[in-house]
C-alpha cells in the first residue's frame, strides 16, 4: 500500500540554481529543515549585532498561487534576544550558525528565504525552499455514461498538487449501495482525469472514489460518487428443473430452482412454461406464464393419457428471455374405454357351451 504521509526526516538537499542566484532545497512535509545563513560567510560571529530572516512568497493561507514579491519577516535577533514573528512553534534560530531551523515544515512554508546580518544581506543570494507533500483529494467522480458492463468516470483534480505533479490515479469500486470497497483497485496509466471502468456486472449498483498519487505518495480518499445501476441484460441463467413427474393420466408436475440475482440481470417479470406432444411435431405449442417469482413448481393439466410431452421453462426480464431448461415427461396410463359397436357374427355349440364370435370397433381416442 502506498504511504499516505511521508516520514518526518531531516532533509538538507541543496541544488545549485541557474546562474548562482538560488540554492534550492527540497523537503517533504513534516520533515525538519535547516537553512544556512549566507550572510555569515565572511563574518566573525563576534561581529554580529543583529540578524533578520525574511521569506518571499511564504504564506499561511491555502491559496493557489503566491506572490513572490510579498516579504514576510520570520524572526529577528538583536541584543542577544530573538523575536519570532511567524510560525512560533516551528521556527527557531540556531545560535552557533544563525541558521534557521524549521520543525515539521509545511507546503505553505515554500518560498525564497534571505538572511540579513547587521542590516545587510545578499539580495540575489536567496535559498529557495520547496516543501512537497501528497496531493489533496480529487473531487467526487461523475458518471457521464454507462452500459450494462462499463462506466465512464470523470473527476476534477485536487486543489493542490503540493509541489509534486500527479503521476496517476487509483480508482476504488464498491458493489452495492452499502457494500465494502473492493480490495483490487484500478490504477490509471497517467494523470488524465477520465477513465472507463469495464468488466462490471449488469443491473448492479456501483459507486466509485478516486485517490491521486504524486512523487510523495497517495492523497486522502476522495468523496465517493453517487451510486449508479448498470443497464439490464437478458437473464444469463435458466431455471434448474429439480423434478418432473406425472400426477395423473392428464397432468404432470414440474419443480425448479429459481435464478440467482446475478443470473437474473434485471427485474423478474415472469416464468414462461411451454409444452407440446413429443411424437407430434406439428402439435400446437402451448404456453403459460407465472408472474410470481416465489413460485417454484407448477402442475400442467388437460393433457392426453400415456403421452410424452416436451416441457420447457425460462425467465423473462425487461431486457428479454433467458435460456430454457427442457425435460420430457409421460402422462400416466388412462382407464380403457368400454367397447362400442359390438356385433355377433357366429354362434357354435361346443361341449354343451355356446361360443360366440364377434367383432367390434376400437374405442375412439
Amino acid at each position: 500500500m502506498l504511504r499516505r504521509r511521508a516520514l518526518a526526516v531531516t532533509v538538507v538537499l541543496l541544488v545549485q540554481g541557474c546562474c548562482g542566484a538560488f540554492d534550492t532545497l527540497f523537503s517533504r512535509s513534516k520533515a525538519s529543515v535547516i537553512l544556512p545563513c549566507d550572510g555569515m560567510t565572511d563574518l566573525d560571529p563576534t561581529q554580529v549585532t543583529d540578524v533578520t530572516w525574511l521569506c518571499y512568497g511564504c504564506t499561511e493561507r491555502t491559496i493557489v498561487s503566491v506572490d513572490a514579491a510579498i516579504e514576510t519577516k520570520l524572526l529577528e535577533y538583536a541584543n542577544g534576544a530573538t523575536v519570532v514573528f511567524h510560525n512560533h512553534d516551528r521556527v527557531r534560530l540556531l545560535p552557533d550558525t544563525l541558521s534557521l531551523r524549521y520543525d515539521a515544515v509545511e507546503v505553505t512554508d515554500s518560498g525564497e528565504y534571505l538572511c540579513r546580518v547587521n542590516g545587510r544581506g545578499t539580495d540575489d543570494r536567496h535559498i529557495k525552499l520547496v516543501v512537497q507533500d501528497v496531493p489533496s483529494a480529487p473531487g467526487r467522480p461523475l458518471i457521464t455514461n454507462f452500459t450494462s458492463r462499463s462506466v465512464f468516470l470523470s473527476w476534477t483534480p485536487g486543489i493542490r498538487q503540493n509541489n509534486s505533479p500527479i503521476r496517476y490515479y487509483i480508482i476504488y469500486t464498491r458493489t452495492g449501495e452499502h457494500g465494502e470497497w473492493g480490495d483490487q483497485p484500478i490504477t490509471t496509466p497517467d494523470d488524465q482525469t477520465t477513465f472507463v471502468v469495464a468488466d462490471l456486472q449488469p443491473f448492479t449498483a456501483y459507486s466509485f472514489r478516486v485517490t491521486a498519487v504524486n512523487g510523495i505518495g497517495a492523497s486522502p480518499d476522495g468523496i465517493a460518487s453517487y451510486p449508479i445501476i448498470t443497464l439490464r441484460e437478458a437473464p444469463a441463467g435458466k431455471p434448474a428443473i429439480l423434478a418432473a413427474h406425472n400426477t395423473s393420466s392428464t397432468s404432470v408436475r414440474v419443480r425448479w430452482r429459481p435464478l440467482s440475482k446475478e443470473e437474473l440481470r434485471g427485474e423478474f417479470q415472469f416464468y414462461r412454461i411451454t409444452y407440446r406432444e413429443r411424437s407430434n411435431v406439428s402439435s400446437r405449442i402451448r404456453e403459460l406464464r407465472i408472474k410470481d417469482e416465489r413460485v417454484q413448481s407448477h402442475t400442467i393439466s388437460g393433457l392426453r393419457p400415456y403421452t410424452q410431452y416436451i416441457i420447457s421453462i425460462q425467465v423473462e426480464n425487461p431486457a428479454g428471455l433467458g435460456p430454457s431448461s427442457t425435460v420430457v415427461v409421460t402422462t400416466d396410463e388412462g382407464v380403457p374405454e368400454a367397447p362400442r359397436q359390438v356385433s355377433v357374427v357366429n354362434v357354435d355349440r361346443y361341449h354343451g357351451h355356446h361360443l360366440v364370435a364377434g367383432s367390434e370397433s376400437p374405442p375412439t381416442a
